[in-house]
């Protein structure tokens, strides 16, 4: 740790030393404006990545981007984006909702497939990390927070392929075309990659597609995406010690929205479904011995509604959500899910304050519901200076696998309730042409927090509700951008300190093995106007569990419409585990290309 935090301060003596005036297409921490459902609320500072950070950083997977940002705890159990776990501020990966466009990618049989996203890389817009409660907005499973994949069709019509190898014979590939034709655009995309595998029962085969249109009229407009990604891999020690783990996953996912503005009035609707399959296999070369088939199919709509007046903007709407499950272990389960909100957006004091409280209903069974109230607030000090606060409150369902499992090692619990928690955030921010500081102080109190936990190794891991547990953290970040060669340093540090009051007698599986302290920091490096440079370092901390620091490097070289790159991950072959039994990749460098093609507008 102390070689890191030196080099953290190195970092940040260095930005401050030299005058800043220039741009930069590396990670920017910013405030995030949700724009995808109901009305525009501003939260406190989380995360954006844009398309043109994507390409600069390290990592060809979400994961891989999304684990530099502060307060983000990505668990991966292979490369590549094979399967990873996504928490935020020592929430664990159920808490976390995924989104598509705002549109939900719930999974009721399980969270670990939150992560198996229908959709390729070139379709990605941006990234947006919501780091607090975020259940007033989105609902129930926003427990901690929530990611939103924004994706949009380019502007110019082109062709575009590309191709990486690797160690461990990895190799990927991609090809897409986009077309407009009058007001209608249209972005169809595939993407495959596949390795041998770095240790026995590692590999992974990996395919996706994507489409999407949108189509724009005078005063509305219209977006369809679709997706399907099939995924095979050898699971080794991802749920047990057991190195003949399989698995095969497929993921399918179709939206439609529609949106009509007229005058200070604006209506969204959209709907969406889900299709999840997934085959386990306890071992690999004997399929007998144990396995499980799943079928989820989740079919949801939304009706979101805003008009603006003298005294702000008022938001209300309804959402629906059917979830269905057929499994050889689980049975065959169902529930619906109904909720409405309204909430208010209020501009104070020359516009200097900005108070939005809201309050979401949700009934997520025949007789039981929940009440999420919740309320944000901004106020501009001076123009480059904001606090902010926050206070939501939030629930997650128990997922099926959690009431219901039978496994070697794993059994459900069907009596468990869902758990709930309030968080709060209070920090403050200053911005400026080209420096961003933010620090802030949040706190979450859950109660029948849910944990695979036992008292000791003779048993198996089952569900518990835990009476109480509450994270209290910090987190600041800083990114500051020069004109020199080094062009950008961004750097960020949190610290979480768990409290759980009735789990002394219990090894926990996910919760309690939460991050304690984490430090990024993001080095861009531009040796040429042609030749960019990105250096990553995290250090992640968790409870009870060994430590690590990793750094990671990517050079890309850019000649009009020509990207070649050259990465290398793990650098100095760091032994580590983030999830499950997973021993992760050692040092593994990859090579790769992609190349644009424009073609003529009709």
């Amino acid at each position: 740790m102390q070689k890191f935090t030196n080099l953290l301060g190195v970092a940040c003596l260095t930005a401050y030393s030299i005058n800043a005036s220039a741009q930069t297409d590396t990670l920017v921490l910013k405030d995030v404006t949700i724009n995808s459902n109901r009305i525009q609320t501003r939260l406190s500072p989380s995360a954006v990545i844009t398309r043109k950070q994507i390409s600069l950083l390290p990592g060809t997977t979400p994961a891989n981007w999304l684990a530099m940002v502060s307060g983000v705890d990505i668990r991966q159990r292979g490369p590549e984006g094979v399967q990873a776990d996504i928490g935020i501020r020592g929430g664990s990966f159920d808490q976390t909702l995924m989104l598509l466009n705002g549109m939900k990618l719930s999974d009721p049989q399980t969270g670990h497939h939150m992560f198996n996203l229908p959709l390729t890389n070139e379709a990605i817009e941006q990234i947006e990390v919501i780091k607090t409660g975020a259940s007033r907005i989105y609902g129930i499973n926003a427990l901690s927070g929530a990611v939103n994949m924004v994706t949009k069709v380019p502007e110019k019509n082109m062709l575009y392929v590309g191709a990486f190898g690797g160690d461990f014979s990895l190799y990927g590939l991609k090809a897409g075309a986009v077309m407009h034709y009058k007001n209608v655009g249209q972005h169809v995309s595939f993407s495959k990659s596949s390795s041998s595998g770095y240790l026995p029962n590692t590999d992974f085969n990996v395919s996706q597609l994507f489409y999407q249109a949108t189509a724009k009229f005078n005063k509305s407009s219209l977006n369809l995406t679709g997706g399907h990604t099939d995924r095979s891999f050898g699971a080794r020690g991802f749920y047990v010690a057991n190195p003949t783990e399989y698995e095969t996953i497929q993921t399918s996912f179709a939206g439609i929205q529609h949106e009509v503005k007229h005058n200070r009035f604006k209506l969204k609707t959209q709907g969406y479904y889900r299709y999840n399959q997934d085959h386990y296999i306890f071992i690999r070369s004997n399929p007998a011995v144990f396995q499980n088939r799943h079928f989820s199919h989740v079919v949801g709509a939304e009706i979101h509604a805003t008009y603006q007046s003298k005294i702000g903007e008022t938001g209300i709407g309804f959402d629906s959500r059917f979830e269905r499950l057929k499994s050889s272990n689980l049975g065959k389960r169902e529930r619906d899910i109904f909720g409405v909100f309204i909430e208010h957006r209020f501009s104070l004091l020359n516009k200097k304050l900005i108070l939005t409280p809201g309050v979401y209903l949700n009934q997520y069974a025949t007789d039981k519901s929940a009440f999420f109230p919740g309320v944000d607030a901004y106020y501009n000090i001076k123009p480059k200076w904001v606090i902010f606060a926050s206070v939501d409150k939030g629930m997650r369902l128990p997922t099926f696998t959690d009431l219901y499992y039978n496994g070697p090692s794993n059994i459900g619990n069907a009596l468990l309730a869902p758990e709930q928690a309030l968080s709060s955030e209070f920090g403050a921010k200053y911005t400026a042409k080209s420096i961003f500081i933010s620090a802030s102080l949040f706190q979450r109190t859950s109660n029948n927090l849910i944990d695979w936990a036992r008292t000791d190794a003779t048993q198996k891991w089952q569900p518990l509700n835990l009476n109480k547990v509450t994270l209290s953290g910090f987190e600041t970040n800083i990114n500051k951008v020069f004109n020199g060669p080094i062009n950008q340093i961004q750097a960020g540090y949190t610290f979480i300190d768990a409290d759980a009051s009735a789990s002394e007698n219990y090894q926990s599986r996910y919760t309690l093995s939460n991050i304690k302290h984490q430090a990024v920091a993001t080095v861009g490096i531009k040796w040429h106007k042609l030749v960019h440079q990105t250096v990553t370092v995290r250090h992640v901390n968790r409870l009870a569990m060994t430590d690590y620091t990793l750094f990671d490097s990517k050079v890309l070289f850019r000649y009009k419409q020509l990207n070649v790159f050259a990465e290398a991950s793990n650098i100095f072959n760091t032994k580590y585990l983030e999830a499950g039994f997973v021993q992760m990749p050692g040092r593994w460098f990859k090579v790769g290309f992609d190349i644009k093609l424009n073609y003529r507008d009709f």
